[in-house]
């Protein structure tokens, strides 16, 4: 048989390029799981950044210099541990 331009498709597929609503609502659960999980990892580690900060401005104004560039030293290790940047 044959098929000139203006013909409709002699296959037509209803499923390409559409999605079912299973699927929409698995992705949808899918992203708000990894936006809360994101969330909250990025809560912890502001928190304890500024735990961090306020031990270090403790140190500085009531200990010897030293002492304050070892507790510098401690916060900025421990920000690079929470940032995840100690696995690359």
């Amino acid at each position: 048989m044959k098929y000139s331009i203006s013909d409709p498709d002699p296959d037509p597929d209803p499923q390409v390029g559409f999605t079912t609503q299973k699927e929409q609502s698995i992705n949808q659960s899918i992203n708000q799981s990894i936006n809360q999980s994101i969330n909250q990892s990025i809560n912890q580690s502001s928190f304890a950044f500024y735990i961090q900060t306020t031990i270090v401005c403790i140190y500085a104004y009531s200990t010897t210099t030293w002492m304050a560039f070892i507790t510098l030293g401690v916060l900025i290790e421990s920000l690079i541990f929470e940032l995840g940047l100690r696995n690359i």
